[in-house]
């Protein structure tokens, strides 16, 4: 999306909220034809389509979309994972052409609640990453397309051979808005090292018996316990094993052995 047309968008958004709302993909492009049109992108890769698949309400009546989010990440991280570099993965014009383009439909179905909304912000949010609200990092990290792309790139494990998702199927199994915001929150989150070193300690304590899901405590105690020491040790320079057994030893530390 050129940046003329995101301008023209946020700064106007009040006026083309109705067409968000009202599933009206086509009567906005028309109309922002006044001021260019979305381009072709130099990234080349197979089509290909999200899920948009639902998990049944739980008994307090929410709806989930935990399955299909799972399923997404692996579509998208597949197909894009060595097509984009991490400039043009950070670049809110790919993601918002995206957005305005092929997957149009799978936001109005991701994003049901936020479309409903009688706040014109909230319907923003769905299709356009906010930016100049929150910077590049934690908006791509929490929109509803690009945080895909972004989830699979901190969790994918090449060394694990034989599933180089689990550490995301473990990660994200319980919720992917939240679990990205507490990831993005974090400033080591760049060196993907200690997301990988820092998630295999946490599966390895949860697949030990320390609960039947990933707790949040835990991972706030991983993050904030590196975030902490990261003042004093420059854990750029540590590998992913090394960034493991720094938080096996302050897990243990903190809940015991197990």
């Amino acid at each position: 999306m050129p940046q003329e047309l995101i301008n023209e968008l946020k700064g106007n958004f009040q006026h083309y909220s109705h067409y968000y709302r009202g599933n009206d993909r086509k009567g906005l492009i028309q109309e922002l034809s006044r001021y260019g049109e979305l381009r072709e992108s130099k990234i080349e890769c197979e089509d290909f389509t999200l899920e948009m698949t639902a998990d049944l309400p739980d008994r307090i009546g929410r709806s989930y979309y935990y399955e299909a989010d799972i399923d997404n990440i692996k579509i998208i991280y597949d197909h894009l994972k060595d097509r984009l570099d991490l400039n043009a993965a950070s670049d809110e014009k790919l993601w918002d052409g995206m957005s305005h383009s092929w997957f149009w439909d799978y936001i109005q179905f991701r994003e049901a609640k936020k479309l409903k909304s009688d706040k014109d912000a909230d319907v923003s949010k769905a299709y356009l990453l906010p930016v100049k609200k929150l910077g590049i990092r934690r908006a791509r990290d929490i929109h509803c397309l690009s945080r895909l792309w972004w989830a699979g790139y901190y969790t994918y494990d090449e060394e694990n051979k034989e599933n180089p998702y689990a550490l995301t199927e473990f990660y994200f199994s319980g919720a992917l808005p939240s679990r990205m915001l507490l990831l993005s929150s974090r400033n080591f989150i760049a060196n993907k090292n200690i997301c990988i070193g820092t998630l295999r300690s946490l599966k390895k304590r949860y697949e030990q018996g320390d609960g039947d899901v990933l707790e949040r405590y835990h991972a706030e105690t991983a993050f904030k316990y590196l975030n902490g020491i990261g003042g004093a040790t420059s854990l750029d320079f540590l590998d992913s094993q090394e960034i493991e057994e720094l938080v096996d030893n302050v897990m243990d530390k903190k809940y015991g052995k197990v």
